[in-house]
């Protein structure tokens, strides 16, 4: 009876340690998360930089100061101006540091961070990240819109999620099994990538869509994509 009490005493102090551990990872996460992505963008996109309004200069110098960054790392690209529109086109590029928040994910094979540059301000913002879509879906919700599209020939699902707001768009994008891809859905890393946001102008008949029920879309289409229906 002595051993039997022990050994249910030893499974609830586990059990309860497994429960500590999981809280403080999820709070470790949630800092990181509110560190490394602003709420709307409104007033800093990444490390002080806004989108649209930034210059390259200015890019690169907040990078260089940022305790997260290589500085050595940085470098300015130039890259040809485009066809279409004769705009002047740059590209910055740039690896972690070693005490970067754990949520940043390094690149073996490319640049860890990526910033694109038009007539010498800041369009977009890209880099890979360790944290998983169910974050970012107790976060922020519902996303505004989203794609879906099977790639390697239906081996795999690439979705991404958009939020939509005053200034700019996040891009949330993952890469999942094709069948069952809910089971691991909520788990995988995602892929940020940040642009501003060009205004379009609506007319009084322009349909609204509303923000999407992310729950009922991706259970439809597992249905559908499955062959459970």
């Amino acid at each position: 009876m002595t051993i039997l009490i022990s050994r249910l005493m030893l499974g609830i102090s586990l059990v309860l340690s497994i429960a500590l551990l999981v809280v403080r990872a999820q709070a470790e996460d949630s800092r990181s998360l509110t560190e490394i992505l602003p709420a709307n963008c409104e007033d800093s996109c990444f490390a002080g930089i806004q989108l649209g309004i930034t210059t390259d200069e200015e890019a690169l110098n907040l990078l260089k100061v940022s305790s997260w960054i290589d500085a050595k790392s940085v470098r300015l690209i130039p890259l040809d101006p485009s066809s279409s529109k004769f705009d002047d086109l740059g590209h910055i590029q740039w690896e972690w540091a070693i005490n970067r928040p754990r949520l940043l994910a390094t690149n073996p094979t490319s640049a860890d961070g990526n910033i694109n540059i038009r007539n010498h301000k800041v369009e977009s913002i890209a880099f890979d990240t360790l944290l998983p879509a169910g974050a970012i879906y107790r976060l922020r919700g519902n996303p505004s819109g989203m794609e879906f599209m099977p790639t390697r020939n239906g081996e795999q699902w690439a979705i991404e999620w958009r939020y939509i707001y005053a200034s700019a768009e996040f891009h949330w994008q993952m890469r999942v099994r094709p069948c069952p891809y809910l089971a691991d859905l909520w788990l995988q890393p995602l892929h940020i990538f940040m642009s501003k946001r060009v205004l379009v102008q609506t007319t009084p008949t322009a349909r609204v869509t509303p923000n999407i029920n992310l729950h009922t879309i991706l259970n439809a289409r597992e249905r559908q994509s499955c062959g459970t229906i």
